[in-house]
């Protein structure tokens, strides 16, 4: 076992409870709404799905620079 399996274990946590949880959250509320038009929804789920492209890029950008440190 890698020494920082446990650090991105619990740095992979963090962000999906958090930050995509959020993000998530948000998108759902926005794609049941019924005040909002069906374009405005599909606008507004297409952004919350690049803003979580966001946070996945980072998460493996982190676990790269975890492994390149580790090793």
């Amino acid at each position: 076992s890698n020494p920082t399996d446990y650090y991105m274990v619990q740095y992979y946590n963090q962000q999906v409870n958090g930050s995509l949880k959020k993000l998530r959250t948000v998108a759902g509320q926005i794609r049941s709404s019924v005040d909002l038009p069906i374009r405005d929804r599909k606008l507004q789920t297409e952004q919350i799905n690049q803003m979580e492209n966001v946070v996945k890029r980072q998460l493996l950008d982190s676990f790269e620079y975890i492994k390149k440190g580790a090793s």
